[in-house]
């Protein structure tokens, strides 16, 4: 009967230290809707290649998709898509990333709000922010902004205190207005490899249609 009654205070005793335990342990931070996308510094694992497509779909709108990129497993739950724009030397550092978003309309906050974040993020020799370059069309079904940005720029780096900017970098997005939402395409790394991909860029952009 003693050994009982100790058994159940040993019990009682441990579970009342576990539950103070837990109070004392803060909970967690609630993670930010744009973390995957604005915060999240380029992944040191090595993408994983998925089998090639045709065509981009994304929430069942559709675009041919370039045949010179390789698309990857996205690094993040929040990227519809990513691929690698090759930079053409056989280096990885030479290579680009372009990474696809999704917001239901009324989510992901405003043209105007993004704008100066990415500005914010991209700097030039003097440390300043850059002056976007910025561009609206319309294309059959969709509203399309283009947004240019070329100076010292690291992924993550505004999440990231430590990590220093590349410089010759360039920051291109856009952003597809359609019925279902936003599509919002971001493409970076060297200049050089932007630049020889950004036709195929705003073709992309361009060709969303429904299906």
């Amino acid at each position: 009967m003693k050994m009982h009654i100790a058994a159940v205070l040993a019990i009682t005793s441990s579970f009342m230290l576990g539950s103070a335990l837990a109070a004392d342990t803060p909970a967690p931070a609630a993670a930010s809707p744009h973390a995957g996308m604005h915060g999240q510094a380029a992944s040191a694992e090595p993408l994983k290649p998925l089998p090639k497509q045709d065509k981009l779909t994304v929430r069942g709108w559709s675009s041919p998709a370039p045949a010179a990129w390789t698309p990857v497993q996205p690094a993040s739950a929040m990227r519809a898509a990513q691929f690698i724009l090759p930079g053409g030397t056989g280096k990885t550092d030479d290579d680009g990333e372009m990474v696809v978003y999704f917001f239901p309309a009324g989510d992901g906050g405003s043209q105007d709000a993004n704008i100066q974040r990415w500005t914010a993020e991209v700097t030039d020799a003097a440390g300043k922010p850059v002056k976007p370059a910025v561009t609206t069309s319309k294309t059959g079904m969709t509203k399309v902004t283009l947004v240019t940005l070329q100076g010292a720029y690291t992924r993550g780096a505004n999440m990231l205190p430590d990590a220093k900017r590349k410089t010759g970098q360039t920051l291109m997005v856009a952003m597809v207005e359609t019925t279902m939402g936003r599509i919002t395409l971001q493409a970076y790394g060297p200049s050089k490899t932007v630049a020889a991909h950004r036709d195929s860029f705003i073709k992309l952009a361009n060709g969303f249609v429904p299906g």
